[in-house]
């Protein structure tokens, strides 16, 4: 990611596919209503907010459906999305680990019955 400076602070930048480019600009007018302002007319506030909202689901889909424990997950990635996003990986890979274990196990203890 290339940096570029605005008013001395080095802000990163992004290149976008003019595909999602072009329905970013199309959905501005769904913010637009939703929000109540051009927000669109602030680029980088927009496509921040994007990022924010999509990350955000992103991250609400891969923990259980319970309110209690996203809304958690939701504030711990807000306050240090390092930690939460290293913490997510780790355990959706250690459970799928366990998963390959399970599967290995059911398949050696179905083959004896196999003829």
């Amino acid at each position: 990611m290339d940096e570029i400076k605005r008013g001395g602070i080095d802000i990163p930048t992004v290149e976008i596919p003019e595909r999602i480019y072009d329905k970013l600009k199309a959905f501005a007018s769904v913010v637009k209503v939703v929000v109540g302002e051009d927000i669109v007319k602030v680029e980088p506030a927009y496509v921040g907010m994007v990022l924010e909202l999509g990350l955000e689901r992103m991250l609400l889909d891969v923990i259980p459906k319970e309110e209690m424990l996203q809304n958690t997950m939701r504030n711990m990635f807000n306050q240090n999305p390092e930690f939460v996003s290293k913490f997510v990986a780790e355990t959706l890979a250690k459970g799928e680990l366990i998963r390959k274990e399970e599967e290995k196990k059911a398949e050696e203890s179905w083959k004896k019955y196999i003829g």
